[in-house]
């Protein structure tokens, strides 16, 4: 319909390029972000786990990123950057409310998102990537992914994905090169 806005799609991740000169930090996603926001699929919003290591709020190819910067945090301190992940998302919704929660990897950069869906009420999608299709994590054993939906880039994860936590991927969209 004209006149009205794509969706909002929240990204949660363990990392994003640290600015607009970081080209080597996951090229297909830059590149998928910034075709989306270009032909006016969707909208983001970035909200960082790990990397880049400093905390902060920057621009990305005007997609607002928030850094949390969490790399190498372990016991509580990992456990109140959590807490830092749902007020950094709390403040976006409330700026722009979010249409969809969207993770990348079965870390716990999914699990905040099926916590922060539930919270929004809104849909999921976690996008299983790699490594983390073979249970190299904890994290692809523990989280409740029947709640989500599940992507995967390869016929080859999804077969992983399945054997390591039983649960069938609901797409595959390979990343291409």
């Amino acid at each position: 319909m004209p006149g009205t806005a794509p969706p909002h799609v929240l990204l949660l991740t363990p990392g994003f390029p640290g600015d607009e000169s970081d080209t080597a930090c996951i090229p297909a996603l830059q590149l998928f972000l910034r075709a989306a926001v270009a032909q006016g699929i969707a909208r983001f919003s970035v909200v960082a786990v790990d990397y880049p290591h400093r905390r902060g709020a920057f621009a990305w190819h005007a997609i607002p990123v928030v850094a949390l910067g969490a790399a190498g945090r372990r016991g509580p301190s990992r456990v109140w950057n959590w807490s830092r992940v749902v007020a950094a998302v709390w403040r976006i919704h409330r700026r722009d409310p979010i249409s969809l929660v969207h993770a990348l990897w079965l870390t716990e950069a999914a699990g905040l998102a099926l916590v922060l869906g539930r919270l929004l009420r809104r849909r999921v999608v976690v996008t299983a990537m790699g490594q983390d299709t073979d249970g190299a994590t904890a994290w692809a054993r523990l989280l409740p992914l029947r709640r989500a939906s599940v992507v995967v880039p390869s016929g080859r994860a999804a077969a992983r994905l399945e054997a390591t936590t039983g649960r069938a991927a609901d797409l595959v969209v390979p990343w291409g090169v």
